[in-house]
């Protein structure tokens, strides 16, 4: 797994929301190194994942979106925010749901099986007892459970 302290994330001040994280902000945290990006609460519990092909997606759907519709108004990487991609009905259930959660004591296996159990699931996260409430100790992606299990 990769812990905590080795994880690109953002986690939230104490008081802070998610309209205070602009998109540039998360377009600008990619930068070729990474491809997902969880969102941490300021308790350490996960908001979200953020995953750049469904941020750059969304950003390009918008841009798609306002020119059929001849507004001039386009999507402002810098004034939309966090709280922009949470409020859309599908991203922003993708976002927040396609996670599993599993306990410090738990096997690859069972963080594979977990991750399994869930449509378009790519991210299992660790915490203590595996419960999405309780503060992440580490991340889990599909890709390191196939490197590591037999399909």
């Amino acid at each position: 797994m990769i812990k905590l302290g080795d994880m690109s994330k953002i986690k939230l001040k104490q008081g802070e929301e998610a309209q205070s994280i602009t998109l540039k902000r998360l377009l600008d945290q990619f930068g070729g190194k990474i491809s997902r990006l969880p969102i941490l609460q300021s308790n350490g519990s996960l908001y979200c994942v953020i995953h750049e092909s469904l941020l750059q997606g969304f950003i390009a759907s918008k841009a798609l979106e306002q020119d059929a519709e001849a507004d001039d108004q386009a999507l402002d990487p810098e004034k939309s925010n966090l709280r922009t991609l949470m409020d859309d009905p599908h991203l922003g259930k993708t976002l927040k749901e396609t996670v599993a959660f599993v306990s410090q004591a738990a096997t690859l296996a069972e963080a594979k099986a977990a991750m399994e159990k869930i449509k378009g699931c790519a991210d299992v996260f660790v915490t203590n007892g595996g419960s999405r409430d309780e503060p992440v100790v580490g991340w889990i992606t599909n890709k390191r459970i196939l490197r590591h299990t037999k399909a």
